[in-house]
């Protein structure tokens, strides 16, 4: 993938949602935040590839969670705010950090966002994931 990579094209990017006061307690709330916004991605996906996932712990008896949104997306051009996604609802909710994909260490980790999932083992790699959502359909 890297040897054909036009980096002048595209752009790779690490995005974390930021929750209000109040979000990102549930996980299944959480889950339902993340896929809503995916679903509403679904238009832009000519422009770009991501991977977005629900990270963290939940734990009901202490009413405690450690839970966040995030996830590395590939999108053509170098803006950090692409037209195409300034019309979605929630983007504005989203810090967005460039990531420099020439660096091997940047490469890695990249690919073990997007190549979270054990085909051979049915099961997710990292273990500190809770659930993954593609947003490539």
């Amino acid at each position: 993938m890297w040897e054909n990579m036009d980096f002048d094209a595209f752009s790779f990017w690490f995005i974390e949602y930021e929750p209000c006061e109040g979000e990102c307690v549930d996980q299944l709330k959480t889950e339902n935040l993340t896929m809503l916004f995916c679903q509403k991605i679904n238009k832009f996906l000519n422009f770009m590839f991501g991977y977005m996932g629900v990270y963290g712990t939940e734990d009901p008896e202490l009413k405690a969670t450690n839970l966040k949104v995030h996830g590395i997306w590939m999108w053509r051009g170098q803006e950090e705010n692409p037209m195409e996604m300034t019309m979605h609802p929630s983007w504005e909710f989203y810090t967005k950090t460039r990531l420099d994909a020439k660096d091997p260490a940047v490469r890695k980790m990249i690919m073990n966002y997007w190549m979270a999932w054990d085909f051979d083992e049915h099961v997710v790699k990292d273990v500190g994931m809770l659930r993954a959502i593609n947003i490539l359909l």
